[in-house]
């Protein structure tokens, strides 16, 4: 009777066991937890009450104690297999939980990276649209709007690098536009034209004057305007400044750096002054400098410093100069000659111009195996370290009452200041 009983129930429980199981199987939503514990339940009293029944229908003669005992390890074994099935189902549903976490985050970048270029095509849409109407003002018939786009030019050029080039190209060529001044004018007039009696200006001279003075603090913007740029610019862009055939006005360049600058042809009134710049190179042949000097302070040149048939109403002046190429005067014309002090020289000196008063050093080292191109009538000096320390030509000197250096030490006279 005990054995039917006890085997009975242990049927009802596998029974019970097995139709939970089904619906843990057939559920989708949260409830399915549930009836896996439930049918692990009847499992394991359905282990306990089956073992209990085999083991007194096998052996009746062992204990009662000794049943329950077996039939308690194979209901904990049930147990220990529900909870290893748990741990795993745990694992698995944490790795997928981490799966879709990587792929949130992947869509989420791949979301920012989309917004990111989208701003960034925004913001270069609207920069081309600042840029091409800049452009468009540059042509405006009122100088304050013409000031105005080459700020804005400027501006562009500061927030994005990657147009320094490109505005400086604009600002370089608004410069090589033809202009012209009253003071340019007075300036190549000659001495016997400018001693003559004044004539009053009239009403259309004093117009014209009034347009061109505006033009020029617009044309003094933009110069002012290239060198913020300049010194605003990445070192490691150094983008060239082509200056070809430009009407420039007391021209600075400071603690910038540049590939090639080109003055091809330029005219300058007043000085050109280069300060703390570095350059690849630098051409200004036949460029004019009127009323001014040019000036290089503390400036590095990779390759040559071209000067060929250059005009300057005073002098060359260099400080603290290194060039890596060649220096080249051939054709020059220096009124007041030159003054180089501390200026290193790799490549060959042509300096094959006319030279005024001639030029002095202090602290020149040309290390070239070429010798030294001179124009005829002219006269080299060296000191005691055989470095030189004049060239010069007599004549010149002698029609000037200036000493001869070789006989005599020349008290070198500063010329005359800039036209201001």
């Amino acid at each position: 009777m005990e054995q039917g009983l006890i085997g009975w129930s242990g049927a009802a429980a596998a029974v019970a066991s097995a139709v939970f199981f089904a619906l843990h199987l057939g559920r989708r939503n949260k409830d399915r937890r549930s009836y896996a514990l439930t049918a692990t339940v009847f499992a394991a009293l359905a282990g306990l009450l089956g073992v209990m029944w085999w083991l007194h229908r096998a052996e009746p003669s062992v204990s009662r104690v000794e049943t329950l005992k077996t039939g308690g390890l194979a209901s904990a074994s049930i147990v220990a297999l529900y909870a290893l099935w748990l741990n795993d189902r745990r694992r698995r549903v944490e790795e997928d939980r981490r799966d879709i976490e990587e792929q949130r985050r992947a869509i989420e970048s791949d979301r920012q990276q989309l917004e990111t270029r989208k701003a960034d095509h925004d913001r270069q849409r609207v920069g081309n649209e600042q840029f091409s109407k800049a452009i468009e003002l540059l042509g405006h018939a009122a100088d304050q709007v013409r000031v105005g786009a080459l700020h804005a030019l400027a501006a562009q050029a500061e927030a994005e690098p990657a147009r320094v080039q490109t505005v400086l190209d604009v600002l370089c060529s608004y410069l090589r536009r033809p202009f012209d001044h009253e003071d340019y004018r007075k300036g190549e007039k000659s001495a016997a034209d400018d001693e003559d009696e004044p004539e009053a200006p009239s009403p259309r001279d004093r117009e014209d004057t009034d347009t061109e003075e505006r033009e020029r603090q617009v044309r003094l913007t933009a110069q002012r305007l290239i060198a913020q740029v300049l010194r605003s610019a990445p070192r490691s862009q150094a983008p060239d400044l082509d200056l070809t055939g430009a009407r420039l006005d007391e021209f600075a360049l400071s603690e910038c750096t540049i590939g090639e600058l080109v003055l091809t042809r330029a005219k300058v009134f007043r000085s050109l002054v280069l300060t703390e710049v570095s350059l690849e190179r630098a051409n200004l042949d036949e460029a004019r400098i009127r009323f001014g000097e040019l000036n290089l302070r503390s400036v590095e040149i990779a390759g040559d410093l071209d000067l060929l048939l250059l005009s300057a109403s005073l002098m060359l002046r260099m400080e603290d100069v290194n060039i890596g190429g060649d220096l080249i005067l051939g054709g020059a014309e220096l009124n007041w000659g030159g003054i180089l002090r501390n200026v290193d020289l790799s490549g060959e000196f042509d300096c094959r111009a006319w030279l005024g008063r001639g030029l002095q050093f202090s602290g020149f080292t040309h290390r070239s195996d070429k010798p030294m191109q001179l124009e005829d009538g002219l006269k080299v000096l060296r000191g005691a370290d055989d470095r030189i320390t004049d060239i010069y030509d007599p004549e010149v000197l002698a029609e000037h009452n200036l000493p001869d250096p070789e006989t005599s030490p020349r008290d070198w006279a500063e010329p005359p200041q800039a036209q201001q």
